[in-house]
This record gives structure tokens, C-alpha cells and sequence, in this order.
């Protein structure tokens, strides 16, 4: 028999999916609001307590006062002038029994949201979209650029070498570039890759 004592509830199998889910940002939820631990609400999920952490102080919601009710606060914001439990764990005033008896005075309120966070997070997911990162008149100038630098022969990593020059690309993303065909082109216009 090992020397260990089984602590609580068994430790949830690793996912290959990093991202939290809905039903995990609702029992994070629930759990502030019953003043659980970050090591308790990270034992129940299956997850590192620096997940849980940051997942609160990233998607923390102001409520009052009401000109900014709905703003998400930042996770670097110190807010430790305004409340005490602002400024390390829970970092939000969810659980808080002085807000729930007598009504906090205390300005901000800043509460994590379940819903609100899943909307945040999927707003980022839209928003990390893949193909080329600008807008279409500089993505064009710039496939124009390493089409006319292949027709001269260049490799990618001589087109990457010319700093501050049309291409201003590494040779990776040009690779990547042509050989996902953007702007019609192909392997084939490559040296390394046409065998003689």
C-alpha cells in the first residue's frame, strides 16, 4: 500500500480539449458563489488551479455602477482601492456575504459570469480566424510581390532577407502561402521543390 491518502474526489482525466466548456463555467460559477477555494473548484473540474484563476480574472463583468454595467475588467486591473477581495481570490464579488446582507457600498461591483464569460470566449475563438492577417489590399501587394520574386527565381528565404522590402514575410509563412495556393500559385513555382 502506497504511502498517499486519496484526498477527495477523484481527479478527472485529462482532455485533449484545452479550452473550458459551458458546464465547467457554470460550476465555476456556482462554486464562488458558494466561497469555494480556486483548489476546490480546480479539484471538482478535473483542471490546474492557475486555470481556474486565470479563467476568473479574465472574465470578470463590472455590474455597478450602472454607466459601466456589462464592461469586462481586464486581468492585470488592480482594483484593491475598491474592495479588498478585488485584489486576490476570488478577485470578484461573487460569494461575498457583505454584498448579499447589507448591500456593498463599494465601487465597482465585479462579478464573474458564466454565460457572459462562454460569449467572451467565443467571441475570441470568431475572432482568431485563419487565412491572412490583412486587409485585402495588403494581402494582395504582398502576393503580388512574392509572385514576382518567384518569377525571378528567389528562394523564400532570399525574398525573407530583403528586411523592410515588399515581401516582409518569413520564409515559413511564404511557404505556408503557397503552398495553401494563395493567389493561384504552387509548389511547383519553387525551386527546392521542381526536380530538373
Amino acid at each position: 500500500m502506497s504511502g498517499k491518502k486519496n484526498r477527495g474526489s477523484a481527479r478527472a482525466v485529462p482532455r485533449a480539449y484545452g479550452r473550458l466548456t459551458r458546464h465547467e463555467r457554470d460550476t465555476v460559477q456556482r462554486m464562488l458563489e458558494r466561497g469555494a477555494s480556486c483548489r476546490e473548484i480546480a479539484r471538482e473540474l478535473g483542471r490546474s488551479p492557475s486555470t481556474v484563476s486565470a479563467e476568473v480574472a479574465s472574465h470578470r463583468f463590472v455590474t455597478a455602477p450602472k454607466p459601466r454595467r456589462g464592461e469586462r475588467v481586464d486581468a492585470s486591473a488592480d482594483l484593491s482601492a475598491a474592495c479588498p477581495r478585488l485584489a486576490a481570490w476570488p478577485r470578484c464579488c461573487n460569494g461575498c456575504g457583505r454584498y448579499r446582507a447589507i448591500g456593498c457600498k463599494r465601487r465597482p461591483h465585479v462579478f464573474y459570469e458564466a454565460r457572459a464569460a462562454q460569449l467572451c470566449a467565443d467571441s475570441v475563438l470568431v475572432s482568431s480566424r485563419r487565412g491572412i492577417d490583412a486587409d485585402e489590399p495588403a494581402a494582395a501587394a504582398r502576393l503580388e510581390a512574392i509572385r514576382d520574386c518567384l518569377r525571378r527565381g528567389l528562394s523564400p528565404e532570399q525574398m525573407a532577407a530583403r528586411n523592410g522590402g515588399p515581401v516582409d514575410l518569413s520564409p515559413s509563412t511564404i511557404y505556408r502561402w503557397v503552398s495553401a495556393g494563395y493567389d493561384g500559385m504552387t509548389n511547383m513555382e519553387l525551386r527546392r521543390k521542381v526536380g530538373y
